[in-house]
């Protein structure tokens, strides 16, 4: 049983009890009945009060918590002029002024790491929690002549592209050089970012010319 529950039983119980023994005076001593139908009644209203202000801070967490599930950190409490809610309220519209702020802030830098990445002279290929291909950008899909959405969801080897079949078994932090077909020649880093706390990989891969390529093995045998 809630407190909730436990009081409203108990507030009844006792009220239940208290009509009755103003029931038993009723006959007994008019002045004495007529000052406890008073009492009476001062109690019932007193006991509403202290319930509604016992109520007044749960209706505010719940509808705190809902609004934070619900992700709407714009909803702000405007004080009470009670103490013990008022310090609540400060409490919650601080910290959802902090969540308002970080999720700015986050979506700032989402908005200016996806422009980036769109505009990268390296093709960049960024794969899901399951190292599925989730999106590539704009120089990624001209480098492949293939629509995104073909090779997404898609593993590296499940691609019929031989360079990317190629780069299927290349671990985080490993960096290789790539030749295909003999001709082209490409360099390729797998890294990974943090998302939502779990570990995502992504490719970058640079097409070398041959100074490019000239001054890579002469880095690589240094």
């Amino acid at each position: 049983m809630s407190t909730k529950s436990k009081y409203i039983t108990y507030i009844l119980a006792l009220h239940l009890v208290l009509i009755f023994l103003v029931y038993k005076i009723l006959f007994q001593d008019k002045i004495l009945f007529i000052s406890s139908e008073i009492f009476l009644l001062l109690s019932i209203a007193a006991s509403i009060r202290i319930y509604q202000n016992f109520m007044q801070p749960n209706e505010f967490v719940r509808s705190g918590i809902e609004a934070i599930k619900d992700k709407d950190f714009t909803i702000k409490f405007v004080p009470t002029g009670k103490g013990e809610v008022d310090s609540l309220i400060e409490v919650y519209n601080l910290m959802i002024d902090q969540l308002r702020e970080e999720r700015t802030k986050l979506n700032e830098q989402h908005f200016f790491l996806e422009k980036l990445i769109a505009a990268s002279p390296i093709s960049i290929i960024i794969l899901d929690f399951d190292d599925k291909i989730e999106s590539m950008n704009i120089k990624a899909r001209e480098q492949f002549k293939q629509d995104s959405e073909i090779l997404k969801g898609k593993k590296l080897a499940e691609t019929n592209l031989s360079l990317l079949i190629e780069l299927g078994n290349m671990q985080d932090g490993e960096s290789r050089i790539v030749k295909t077909d003999g001709i082209e020649t490409f360099k390729v880093q797998r890294s990974h970012f943090m998302d939502k706390g779990f570990r995502r990989a992504f490719l970058m891969i640079e097409e070398l010319t041959a100074e490019m390529l000239n001054s890579e093995k002469k880095r690589m045998e240094r």
